[in-house]
């Protein structure tokens, strides 16, 4: 009866583990992409090899050698692709930023004789409100953040 006992503690505490590896996963999945998920279970399978290697002494090739650098080399321009992409949407969005302006006071943006604005101008051509005047009217301007991808929605704490 006590190997029954210790025979499904140990079961039930591997089951333990791997469910808090899944929302681990589940968790990181949300946060980040699929591919990112993917990439960094690559670097896991590096990290084993190279323990195996070093703790148990298990042979390691030059046809191993060279594929276990492949990986890393992947692995490290994924990375740096990353840090290129999110720099430049960084600075598209502080350009983005810095072009956009706030009107303090004076005028109000809006319509003129009930006619929609748009950047300074009324639909029917005419000088919105202040605009007229020297004063500065903002244009509508889109902006795009992020990928096309969809993605999860993330949790605020």
């Amino acid at each position: 009866p006590s190997d029954l006992f210790v025979d499904g503690a140990i079961t039930l505490l591997g089951a333990l583990m791997a469910f808090c590896m899944s929302m681990a996963e589940f968790e990181l999945l949300k946060e980040t992409s699929a591919v990112t998920v993917m990439v960094i279970g690559t670097a896991k399978d590096v990290v084993t090899v190279a323990c195996s290697i070093l703790i148990f002494g298990d042979v390691f090739g030059w046809e191993n050698f060279f594929g276990m650098c492949f990986v890393l080399v992947g692995i490290a321009a994924y990375n740096y692709h990353k840090v290129l992409c999110a720099r430049e949407e960084r600075e598209a969005e502080e350009a983005a930023l810095a072009t956009e302006m706030v009107v303090m006071g004076g005028g109000t943006a809006g319509a003129v004789n009930g006619v929609g604005v748009v950047g300074g101008v009324a639909a029917n051509g005419a000088a919105a409100n202040g605009a007229a005047n020297g004063e500065y009217v903002p244009t509508v301007t889109m902006r795009k953040f992020g990928s096309s991808t969809p993605r999860l929605p993330t949790r605020r704490v």
